[in-house]
C-alpha cells in the first residue's frame, strides 16, 4: 500500500475503491469503512487486555512487529474475517471485522488496510502480511491478575 488516505486507530486505508469512512463511536473507538464488495468495522478498545503472545501470529515489517489472531467464517452465506491485533510495542488491541456486502470477500480485501506506526513509510504492515488462519473464535488473551 503506497497511499494511507484514512488513518484511525493505527490502521491506515487506501483511497482506491473508497466510497465512504465514517467515524461512529469516539469513546471506545468505532470506524466503519465502506469499500463497496466489502466492508471494514475497527474497534480502538478501551480495555487493556494483553494478548498471549505465545498463542498468537506474528507478522514483521523490517524490526515493526504485530501480534494478531484471525478467525474467517460464513454466517448465513456471508463471508467475514475477524483480526484482533496487538503492536509490540502497547498493550491496547484493536480489532477488525472484514465482512462481505454480498457473499464472498474479494480476493484483494486485505490490501486495502495496513497497520501503521508514525508517519515513517518504513513502518507499515499490510494486512496481506497478516495470512494466518486460526480455527480457534476467540482471540488468545493473558487472564487477567487478580488481587485478593
Amino acid at each position: 500500500m503506497d497511499i494511507c488516505y484514512v488513518i484511525f486507530a493505527a490502521i491506515c486505508f487506501t483511497p482506491i475503491g473508497l466510497q465512504e469512512a465514517k467515524l461512529e463511536r469516539v469513546y471506545g473507538g468505532k470506524m466503519v469503512v465502506n469499500y463497496g464488495e466489502f466492508i471494514l468495522q475497527i474497534t480502538d478498545e478501551d480495555n487493556i487486555i494483553d494478548m498471549d503472545k505465545s498463542r498468537a501470529s506474528r507478522a514483521c515489517a523490517g524490526r515493526f512487529c504485530v501480534y494478531y489472531h484471525q478467525f474467517c467464517s460464513e454466517v448465513e452465506g456471508v463471508d467475514f474475517c475477524r483480526y484482533h491485533i496487538q503492536r509490540s510495542d502497547r498493550t491496547e488491541s484493536i480489532s477488525i471485522l472484514a465482512q462481505a456486502t454480498g457473499n464472498n470477500l474479494p480476493e484483494n480485501w486485505r490490501s486495502k488496510a495496513s497497520v501503521i506506526w508514525g508517519s515513517d513509510r518504513s513502518r507499515i504492515l499490510s494486512f496481506s502480511q497478516m495470512s494466518v488462519k486460526s480455527d480457534e473464535i476467540e482471540w488468545p488473551r493473558i487472564a487477567p491478575i487478580r488481587h485478593r
